[in-house]
């Protein structure tokens, strides 16, 4: 039933605790685990993940990259291989909780019938076990992404089961500098999640290394596509959540201002009334541009 895809970059120190957390999933349901090795080049994770995968009481496949794609291409190799109906991403320096799987297959069962949603979204703990951002105010809500981030504005972590066949008819154009945000939000045009407060993963905030935390700015480029579009398409939402979406305004006049993006190209690309936010907030864009140059922050 479930294809956990996890994205692995030089993290041999998380396998065994992984795979024994996956191994302790209760309810007996089936899944494999594919694990995409982003070209770790270490000398350690090749043989490593060949061990973790030389014995194991449920299927764990390997794909190893031949370059680093910073994570873009890991889902898109393992889409072309994996076997499951439903698809959870899952990072190396986190955990399913032990009845994530269950949690998942109740609520997917719950909606069977429902053609417009994509799969299942819940909650996650930090390392400590406290939720990360404020719970949802029902049970279950079935939105889009944008809806929850912008109406009821929760601004927490969430963690997806997605029907695998909708991933792979989303994921072709899915680039090198793209977060997973970047599906979301794709998905999000024409399918909804059910969204529960349910906890079905751990997320670790400790790991120094996560590209996620990291304080590089890379692939500007491509974060400035990602924005554009994102803000392009969920303008409508600003009415509902005016400060988080100014904060998103501001993070996209920075990048472009590091993508060499002048504010009169953003005129043709940028609704009217965006583009007078856009110009608001570019002033303080390039204070943080200032600021992220003095620090050495581009890569």
């Amino acid at each position: 039933m479930f294809s956990i895809v996890t994205l692995y970059y030089r993290g041999d120190r998380f396998l065994d605790g992984l795979k024994e957390n996956l191994r302790n999933q209760i309810g007996g349901h089936s899944f494999e685990w594919i694990i995409v090795d982003d070209y770790s080049n270490d000398g350690i994770s090749h043989t490593e993940l060949q061990r973790i995968s030389s014995s194991s009481v449920f299927e764990i496949k390997c794909i190893f990259l031949e370059k680093n794609y910073l994570g873009s291409e890991s889902v898109r190799r393992a889409l072309e291989i994996l076997e499951g109906e439903y698809t959870i991403i899952l990072d190396q320096d986190d955990k399913l909780t032990l009845d994530g799987l269950d949690l998942f297959s109740k609520a997917l069962k719950r909606h069977a019938d429902q053609e417009k949603i994509a799969g299942i979204c819940g909650r996650c703990v930090d390392q400590n076990g406290y939720i990360v951002g404020k719970k949802f105010p029902y049970d279950e809500i079935v939105a889009n992404e944008p809806t929850i981030r912008h109406v009821y504005r929760i601004k927490g972590e969430f963690f997806q089961c997605t029907r695998s066949e909708i991933l792979r008819s989303h994921i072709k154009d899915f680039e090198p500098g793209y977060t997973n945000g970047w599906l979301w939000n794709e998905i999000s045009r024409s399918y909804d999640y059910v969204y529960v407060n349910s906890v079905v993963r751990m997320y670790n905030q400790n790991n120094p290394s996560s590209l996620s935390r990291s304080k590089k700015i890379r692939l500007q480029n491509a974060q400035y596509k990602q924005g554009l579009k994102y803000i392009n398409d969920n303008a409508e939402y600003m009415q509902f959540d005016k400060l988080g979406f100014l904060r998103i305004i501001l993070q996209f006049a920075r990048i472009s201002i590091h993508s060499e993006v002048k504010l009169s190209e953003l005129f043709d690309v940028l609704s009217r009334k965006i583009f007078k936010w856009v110009v608001f907030v570019w002033p303080l864009a390039c204070v943080r541009v200032f600021i992220d140059r003095a620090r050495g922050a581009l890569n």
